[in-house]
């Protein structure tokens, strides 16, 4: 619905009539962004206010008020991980040739008895879903 050009009267927007006029917007956007087309004043997902509705589950409706457009965040999950760990042991050539071994004899002791030491995991970052923006969508009025 559209208002009657120069009469403030009834507006939505939302992403699947945004899909269906080809605009690319992902099935479960994260985020919602309406603005006024004429005072370019910007009302944020969860917006409800005066009959003005601005919410990523709903889209923009409002009834009584001008020309909106919306934009869309869609966030898409990395394909790949960087893992960060520490680095490679430097090597300078060829290492050392162990020292002789000695022959002399110990006297029996007993030993204490030996535990492993911990193993510990390379740390690694999270896999940051990249998330953007949709250009600003005005579907049910022509551009001003």
């Amino acid at each position: 619905l559209c208002e009657i050009p120069g009469e403030p009267g009834e507006e939505s927007e939302d992403d699947e009539d945004a899909r269906d006029d080809g605009w690319p917007i992902c099935d479960h956007p994260m985020g919602i962004e309406c603005r006024n087309v004429d005072t370019l004043e910007v009302l944020y997902d969860g917006h409800a206010e005066d009959g003005v509705y601005c919410n990523v589950t709903h889209g923009f409706y409002c009834d009584g008020c001008g020309n909106y457009e919306v934009r869309y965040q869609c966030c898409y999950a990395m394909p790949t991980c960087t893992t960060v760990g520490p680095p490679p042991p430097l090597t300078t050539g060829t290492p050392p040739p162990p020292p002789p071994a000695k022959t002399t004899t110990a006297p029996p002791t007993t030993a204490p008895p030996t535990t492993a030491a911990p193993t510990t995991e390379a740390p690694t970052t999270p896999c940051e879903p990249v998330c953007e923006w949709s250009e600003w969508i005005d579907t049910h009025c022509p551009p001003t």
